[in-house]
């Protein structure tokens, strides 16, 4: 009788060690996928957001064109779109977990300055830009352009980063052709 209740026991003993161990295995892995998953989902939005800065840094015109045009037409209120592509980051924040603190950093910096230069472009549709000295205008784009460049290149720092602390992913940048 005692054998039997010690290998009743010891059954349920191993039954329930190998369903916790196969449970924490599912558990892990689980976490690696998702991890992966939004590794991958992260670089693309950033790919996609970066290209985007660097073509608007490259068509807008030049600090001494947009002066120029300034001295010209003082109530001159430029149009810029803006239509940069936060939701993964947004609705991901709570997973930023899975990613190396430092990358933690670079895209809370990334993002920030993504949502100052969207408050900038709004501002230049505010009754209150219009009316501002031109010296004001110019200096209110030159910061966004600044602001833009700076994105740019944090962004593609990130992909970098990225690219490098997760090479088993193979993340690649995909080829947009330029605005025209």
């Amino acid at each position: 009788m005692q054998n039997t209740a010690i290998i009743t026991a010891s059954a349920s003993l191993f039954i329930w060690v190998a369903t916790q161990w196969v449970r924490m295995l599912r558990n892990h892995y689980q976490r690696l996928a998702e991890r992966r998953n939004l590794v991958h989902a992260l670089f693309s939005e950033i790919d996609f957001n970066t290209k985007d800065l660097l073509f608007f840094v490259e068509k807008s015109v030049t600090l001494k064109q947009l002066e120029t045009e300034f001295d010209k037409n003082p109530a001159l209120i430029p149009h810029i779109t803006d239509a940069h592509h936060t939701l993964i980051y947004t609705y991901n924040i709570d997973k930023l977990h899975y990613i190396d603190d430092h990358l933690i950093t670079r895209l809370v910096v990334f993002y920030g300055l993504l949502e100052k230069i969207k408050e900038q472009i709004d501002g230049l549709n505010r009754p209150s830009y219009a009316s501002i000295s031109a010296r004001g205008k110019y200096i209110t784009l030159t910061s966004l352009l600044d602001n833009a460049a700076e994105a740019e290149k944090i962004g593609c720092s990130i992909l970098k980063e990225f690219q490098d602390k997760y090479q088993k992913l193979n993340l690649t940048r995909e080829f947009r052709l330029p605005i025209k």
